[in-house]
This record gives structure tokens, sequence and C-alpha cells, in this order.
């Protein structure tokens, strides 16, 4: 079975930083190092790391009760979707987050 994500030891990062970097850069393939077998950290290109922190962030108790909202609403039918809607967010603004 073929590994998801390639892995080097941290003393080979340590002994070949540059080259890794590069790797990561260019190939846009996050890197897991590891430590005694474990691993215990990721190198990964700098817009990728963005992009996620920024998915990350933007996720709030709210958000995330309006994408079950909307999730909600698609498995509905047209005709129940006006009012199961004015339903759904009345429900969600009561909750406390």
């Amino acid at each position: 079975m073929k590994a998801l994500h390639k892995t080097v030891a941290a003393t080979e990062i340590k002994n070949r930083f540059g080259d890794y970097l590069g790797e990561v850069i260019h190939q846009r393939e996050p890197l897991i190092i590891e430590r005694h077998g474990r691993p215990v950290a990721v190198l990964l290109d700098y817009s990728d790391w963005v992009q996620g922190v920024a998915a990350d962030q933007t996720k709030t108790p709210w958000s995330d009760a309006c994408e079950q909202l909307v999730q909600t609403l698609k498995k509905s039918g047209p005709k129940q979707q006006a009012n199961r809607a004015v339903e759904l967010i009345r429900a969600v603004r009561d909750e406390e987050f």
C-alpha cells in the first residue's frame, strides 16, 4: 500500500532542508516529518497553509449552523423550501452560540 504523503526523518530534513523545501514548493505536496518513526510535523507550501488556515478561521458555530441549514433545504422539495427556510432560520437564530 502506497503512503498518501512522503515522509522524511527529522535528521534528514535538518541535513537537506533546502532540497526538501524546494520540493514542497514546486510539487505542492506536503511532506510529513517524523521523529523516531512517528509523525511530528508537516512541511507545507505557504499558499496551501493560508487556504487551510483561512478556511478554519472562517468556521464558526454560526457558519456551521448555516451550512446545516443549506443542506436541510437541499433535501426538501421546492415547494417546502420557502416555509422550511423560515422555520430553520428562526431555530438557528434562537440558539445560543
